[in-house]
């Protein structure tokens, strides 16, 4: 940030925050996961956006609903999601169980609103798609505000750092900066529209994916796979880029 605010093009530019990434779902082979970010300074502030994907076969919908109302921290927005008092229906894992349910039943649109988070500077919202026989797909974006570095530690910085245990957690004061929407900061200034990168995550995440090195996918998609079962997509789109390394 301090390199932003002096005008210095060195160091980490800000695509170094962006990546693709896919998993099989560690002990549930049967769900695919597929997780991006990417990054943007609005207002001398960084901002990122995170969407994840978790594709599950409609003969698993139980089975995943059952997985989510467990104590599962894979699926938590923040490190507030799980604290105590807060709206039940506001929490990820809800969000997700209705959406799910809302497929189930043919709902066409089962995309929540946005919700804010009390403690940190984060606001998220739930889609589903049914995708017929290829399953169903519930996906989850998070826009969240890192601050702007100029204290140590930055506020809005440290107020994702807080965990339920800590003495001194509380609410953000409900001011006006924190009332304004995360959302529409990130999305007002985004090069790639909210509807253009869904669009976009959805082709990748049925793109053609092998266990070897590199698989060189038919639709111009590169990934790269770290053995076990992740892959990172290459934007390079070259053998032997230095970019697998960032990650």
């Amino acid at each position: 940030m301090k390199q932003h605010r002096h005008g210095i093009d060195i160091g980490f530019p800000l695509e170094a925050f962006q990546y693709v990434e896919v998993w099989q779902g560690e002990g549930s082979p049967w769900k695919v996961l597929l997780s991006s970010a990417n990054a943007q300074i609005v207002s001398d502030e960084l901002l990122m956006r995170f969407q994840i994907w978790t594709l599950v076969p409609w003969n698993r919908s139980d089975t995943f609903v059952e997985e989510l109302e467990k104590d599962n921290h894979l699926y938590d927005v923040c490190a507030h999601n799980r604290i105590g008092g807060r709206r039940v229906e506001s929490t990820a894992t809800t969000l997700m169980i209705s959406r799910v349910q809302q497929l189930e039943e043919g709902v066409e649109n089962c995309q929540s609103r946005t919700f804010q988070c009390s403690y940190c500077y984060m606001e998220h919202m739930v889609d589903a798609k049914d995708f017929g026989e290829r399953g169903l797909a519930v996906i989850t974006t998070k826009w969240v505000n890192f601050g702007a570095g100029r204290e140590t530690p930055d506020a809005k910085w440290k107020s994702h750092r807080d965990r339920y245990g800590d003495r001194d957690r509380r609410e953000i004061n409900q001011t006006d900066e924190h009332r304004r929407s995360l959302r529409e900061d990130f999305e007002n200034q985004a090069e790639v529209s909210l509807e253009d990168l869904t669009a976009d995550n959805e082709k990748k995440l049925f793109s053609t994916r092998k266990p070897q090195v590199v698989t060189r996918a038919p639709d111009g998609c590169v990934w790269r796979w770290r053995y076990g079962t992740r892959w990172y997509l290459d934007p390079s789109g070259t053998t032997g880029s230095a970019w697998e390394y960032w990650l």
